[in-house]
């Protein structure tokens, strides 16, 4: 993890020396959030196991680096650059437990977990032609957690459930439409999300696909090969 953010901000560095290009702009994101637990049996009343998808939805701001476009290649082109992310997230998860009554008799709960995080992710991304390959780390900083009981509809606090960050690795492929760049991404944590509590003594993980949007409606290049007789 200390190498993989290294070379991002090594990457970044060189770049910030002579990018000549500069992109920020607004994104969308919509998803699915699943909890996964270490542990599924608690003890010999207790089954807990990952529960029905989790909706998600995220708003955020981003800014993009590169090197200048430079002259049109014949065959296709390539690019390279950085792109900082931020946003705010409904994210969450469900959990179903079973318990087991003395009598045999077996009852079904299931608990919605919702969380509201900001997120900042640093990413490399690699074009060739109009496909955008992203990889980065991600930090999640958790707001506010709250759990429901969905049989009961009340919400109360899940604070002490979940870390106050966690770290993640984010990828995936887009299409780069000009102004527009819609890609589709998975989220996976590389640190601790959840704790143990004496509620339920087992750690939660957290994994999402998320599909984005993103617009970059600032565009700044300064073009280096503008004056070449080979520029189209």
């Amino acid at each position: 993890m200390n190498k993989l953010l290294f070379l991002l901000l090594f990457f970044s560095l060189v770049l910030s020396s002579t990018a000549q290009r500069y992109k920020s702009g607004v994104f969308v994101a919509g998803g699915i959030a699943r909890m996964t637990l270490s542990e599924n049996k608690l003890n010999d009343e207790v089954f807990v196991r990952q529960g029905n998808p989790f909706p998600t939805f995220s708003l955020g701001l981003m800014g993009y680096v590169t090197k200048s476009r430079d002259q049109p290649s014949r065959w296709f082109n390539t690019s390279k650059g950085v792109l900082l992310e931020g946003s705010l997230c409904r994210c969450g998860g469900n959990i179903q437990v079973t318990t087991t009554l003395p009598t045999g008799d077996k009852t079904f709960d299931e608990l919605k977990y919702i969380q509201y995080q900001l997120n900042i992710s640093p990413k490399l991304m690699l074009g060739v032609g109009n496909v955008q390959f992203l990889l980065g780390p991600n930090i999640s900083a958790n707001l506010y957690s709250g759990v429901e009981v969905v049989k009961d509809n009340v919400i109360k606090s899940a604070k002490s459930q979940f870390n106050p960050i966690a770290v993640g690795l984010e990828g995936g492929v887009g299409v780069d439409f000009g102004e527009f760049l819609f890609s589709t991404r998975y989220r996976g944590y590389i640190t601790s999300y959840g704790q143990e509590t004496t509620l339920i003594p087992t750690e939660f993980g957290n994994a999402q696909l998320l599909f984005v949007l993103s617009w970059f409606y600032i565009d700044r290049n300064i073009e280096k090969n503008r004056g070449s007789i080979f520029w189209d």
